[in-house]
């Protein structure tokens, strides 16, 4: 503390001013005592404290509140166990499908085989297609003065169709010989408006003729041929 008369600093324990002599005053017992229990503890009460227009409605819009939140008004649902997948397992997946076609094995025939099959059977090679015959003379084996036609004969719209069989390997030969043969009929045998047109079977066409077959594919047409043997039961 102070002194009151020249402020200076007074050691604590002192009676008086160590600067002016004045002497300090001596502090009474009742500013010394504490205060009773009975004005320093704040007194118990039941009654229910006092609340304001404000705080009242403060307290009454928390509910609706918290009843606007989704995650406070319900508990969150537990993650859905995932689904059991519909797909078959691979066991039973195989054991339903369906058993591979069985395709009989290919029966090789000469080019003679085939140029007699088509001559008894030439629907075989296209439908409606039937051989031509002009008075006493077949149409299989036609001769012409520029080479031998091996089946000529008449398609369902009456055009002339030259049937030519051929190996792979004479396949570049036969084209530079068909075209005289196809020029002869269209120009001797064919009547006005008649069309005329060829049809080769050849068992696989050569990469280097295809450019020569494309150029001619509005007048020959190029067939490959395979047979099979089959057998069927007899039903008793």
């Amino acid at each position: 503390m102070n002194c009151v008369a020249c402020t200076e600093r007074i050691p604590a324990g002192a009676s008086k001013c160590p600067q002016c002599g004045r002497a300090l005053p001596r502090p009474s017992l009742a500013a010394s005592q504490p205060p009773p229990l009975s004005s320093a503890a704040p007194k118990l009460s039941l009654e229910e404290p006092e609340i304001s227009l404000e705080e009242e409605a403060l307290v009454d819009a928390q509910p609706a509140e918290l009843a606007a939140r989704p995650e406070a008004a319900a508990p969150r649902p537990a993650p859905a166990a995932p689904a059991p997948s519909s797909r078959p397992p691979a066991a039973k997946a195989a054991g339903k499908r369906a058993a591979p076609r069985v395709v009989p094995p290919a029966i090789k025939l000469g080019i003679t085989e085939i140029r007699t099959l088509v001559t008894e059977q030439p629907d075989l090679v296209e439908a409606g297609l039937r051989l031509y015959t002009d008075g006493d003379v077949p149409g299989a084996s036609f001769g012409t003065p520029v080479g031998e036609i091996d089946l000529l004969a008449l398609d369902t719209a009456g055009a002339l169709v030259l049937l030519m069989v051929t190996s792979s390997a004479a396949a570049k030969d036969l084209l530079s010989e068909l075209l005289p043969r196809i020029g002869y009929v269209r120009k001797h045998m064919a009547k006005p408006g008649q069309e005329v047109r060829a049809i080769v079977l050849i068992e696989r066409l050569p990469e280097e003729v295809r450019y020569a077959a494309a150029a001619l594919s509005d007048t020959v047409s190029f067939k490959t041929y395979r047979l099979a043997l089959t057998f069927d039961d007899i039903a008793l």
